[in-house]
């Protein structure tokens, strides 16, 4: 949601990685400024609590992993398969017709842009 307004749906799966998946991916949009695809195609890390260990995916890894170990913490590369799936669509209204909380049904120019996440199966589909 954004001013009371509809603007992207998306979902991460993963178990325990969800909370922090979508949290990244956040950041990845909001502060980072990248696109929905963008944001999935950025490397993820994830954290287990249970055996205090952070995992990061090989790229991510392989250029802060030694620095974050020489610092003492328990840190291991990730091919990937536990960083969750991830899929959205995202509505970008033109700044032509503005939307307002009273007419938000109404057709308003702009684009949708879906993305959909390496690590699984899946697609990105509109009509």
């Amino acid at each position: 949601m954004k001013d009371g307004l509809p603007v992207m749906a998306f979902g991460l799966m993963g178990g325990s990685q969800q909370a922090q998946g979508h949290a990244q991916v956040l950041i990845d949009m909001i502060d980072l400024g990248m696109n929905p695809q963008a944001a999935s195609d950025a490397a993820r890390f994830t954290h287990a609590q249970a055996n205090n260990t952070l995992r990061l995916e090989t790229e991510l890894f392989n250029r802060v992993g030694p620095a974050l170990r020489r610092l003492g913490h328990q840190v291991s590369a990730d091919n990937g398969d536990g960083m969750g799936g991830y899929q959205a669509i995202w509505y970008a209204p033109s700044d032509l017709t503005p939307r307002t909380k009273s007419s938000p049904a109404t057709v308003v120019p702009g684009v949708y842009h879906g993305a959909s996440d390496h690590r699984k199966d899946g697609q990105a589909v509109g009509w």
